[in-house]
């Protein structure tokens, strides 16, 4: 990186605002799930693309089944928590 480039970037402010802006819609883009209506109402080719990639990538359903029952552990795990801080 030039020294030019460095200069140019010290002297640009961002306000904090902006900043956590930013982080909040990085944080949301990179926790974004698919519902099964979104991937419906996407064009014909997309959907046949991305139904093609989960049979070759998880033919048994496996790991999206191993993904749930993660998911679920966790949930029940602070289920679990909120019951034992009630007593």
């Amino acid at each position: 990186m030039t020294d030019e480039r460095l200069e140019e970037i010290r002297k640009t402010s961002f306000s904090i605002p902006a900043v956590r802006e930013l982080l909040v819609e990085l944080d949301r883009l990179n926790n974004f799930k698919p519902t099964p209506e979104q991937i419906n109402n996407l064009p014909e080719p997309l959907r046949k693309y991305i139904h093609d990639l989960e049979t070759l990538c998880d033919p048994a359903y496996i790991m999206q089944g191993n993904a749930r029952l993660s998911e679920e552990n966790e949930l029940l795990r602070l289920k679990i928590k909120d019951i034992k801080n009630e007593y």
